[in-house]
């Protein structure tokens, strides 16, 4: 029997053998043979990718020929960082530049001689977009959602690419200071991308570690861009810490550290990422600052308690050189390894921090969104036309903030310390 079949499919006969005396011996039997379909490749297209952001796994596909298959580039290459999984066929990985890659993947099957097939493919790798130039907000996933273009002289003008759609039902969300990424919180955790023209795109989404009905505070993501981290409830079991994910939108959970207490806000770092700060609150209304180190690969260990803030501090920041934290309450006593000082009394419905040497002020105002104005004291004076620095022993500049309305005022006062 030879030939070359020409349609796929299943065909039954019979076949009858007769010998040579007279009258003949007669035997029959029944055969079938299967006819599979030639070997073919049917990806047509590949997802494009983002330089440093986890390329969305996809898996080649082909039909027809006998099972297993077997891949391999004969021309061309994938682009850097991405890899193609000989047995799977799946393409994965993180690609470290933008560009376009075009190459040719042969799939082989399992019949000897193998059957092959060939097609040509492509990967773009789309740069980012330019850092600093939108501004996207969300109050509370209802009033206000907007992309918005930053101007060089400050101004913002709503992106023609609508990108609040992509915020909708989000409540809380974290930029990458690193990659076109928005991580987002709601009945899920998503990462969105940010487009060339600065839409946004669903990327990746990931079940909350405890489920959607437990409490969690917003992510954050560290300063170098490497880690995602989203406090709250870490298990099913409901105990409370923070989940640490990679901060490529991958969110294959890296670690977890468990809190004594449930986190009260989001975690900041120092600029250089080494350390970390959260608040949390006890049940019985006992707030504290935890301290961890951070580690390069993103793993927080516990550093130091402080155990002097209330449950309302739910805000924090870091100045600029990493020496002082910030918070949106008072706290109660004094920090001597950071040379921070509390002053109550000064003024009604008002508190503030003062760093040593009287160089630098923060300050903030509880039960309001706080602001964070930290510079040197001469300039602030300077700038804002107050009394000057030597005339008084020191000087507040104040950022009220009330609602709409943000205003700048000029307070003295003498203290002994």
């Amino acid at each position: 029997m030879s030939g070359t079949p020409t349609a796929a499919g299943g065909y039954g006969f019979t076949v009858a053998v007769a010998d040579s005396e007279q009258p003949p011996s007669v035997a029959n039997a029944s055969f079938s043979i299967s006819i599979n379909a030639a070997l073919q490749i049917t990806n047509t297209s590949l997802p494009n990718g983002n330089p440093g952001v986890s390329y969305n796994a996809t898996t080649l596909a082909a039909t027809g020929g006998f099972t297993p298959y077997s891949w391999t580039i004969t021309q061309g290459a994938l682009p850097n960082g991405l890899t193609l999984n000989a047995t799977s066929g799946v393409i994965s990985g993180t690609p470290t530049g933008a560009g376009t890659s075009s190459f040719t993947v042969q799939v082989s099957d399992s019949e000897t001689p193998a059957a092959t097939a060939t097609t040509g493919l492509s990967i773009v790798i789309n740069p980012p977009p330019a850092r600093s130039a939108a501004l996207y907000t969300a109050d509370g996933g209802i009033v206000f959602r907007a992309g918005l273009q930053i101007g060089s002289d400050g101004s913002l003008t709503l992106l023609p690419s609508s990108p609040e759609l992509a915020l909708a039902g989000s409540s809380q969300f974290a930029a990458s200071p690193t990659l076109p990424l928005l991580f987002t919180l709601g009945p899920t955790l998503d990462s969105l991308l940010i487009n060339p023209d600065y839409s946004l795109a669903s990327y990746s989404s990931a079940p909350l570690p405890g489920g959607s009905n437990v409490p969690y505070q917003p992510p954050s993501v560290d300063p170098t861009g490497s880690n995602l981290y989203l406090p709250g409830t870490i298990n099913g079991s409901g105990a409370t810490g923070i989940t640490i994910f990679p901060g490529n939108g991958s969110f294959e959970p890296l670690g977890t550290v468990v809190t004594p207490n449930p986190p009260n806000g989001r975690m900041v770092f120092t600029p250089d990422a080494t350390l970390a700060f959260i608040p949390t609150c006890s049940q019985s209304d006992q707030g504290s600052i935890l301290s961890f180190s951070r580690s390069s690969s993103g793993i927080l260990t516990p550093a130091a308690t402080y155990s002097g803030a209330g449950c309302g501090l739910v805000a924090m920041a870091v100045s600029s050189d990493g020496k002082y934290l910030a918070t949106n309450v008072p706290v109660a006593k004094r920090w001597a390894e950071h040379g921070l000082y509390q002053f109550p009394g000064f003024h009604v419905g008002l508190q503030f921090v003062v760093s040593e040497p009287f160089k630098k002020v923060v300050y903030f105002k509880p039960l309001l969104k706080p602001l964070l104005f930290l510079q040197p004291l001469e300039s602030a004076l300077n700038r804002s036309h107050c009394c000057p620095a030597s005339a008084i022993s020191l000087s507040f500049l104040i950022l009220w903030h009330s609602g709409a309305e943000t205003a700048l005022q000029c307070s003295q006062a003498l203290f002994n310390v």
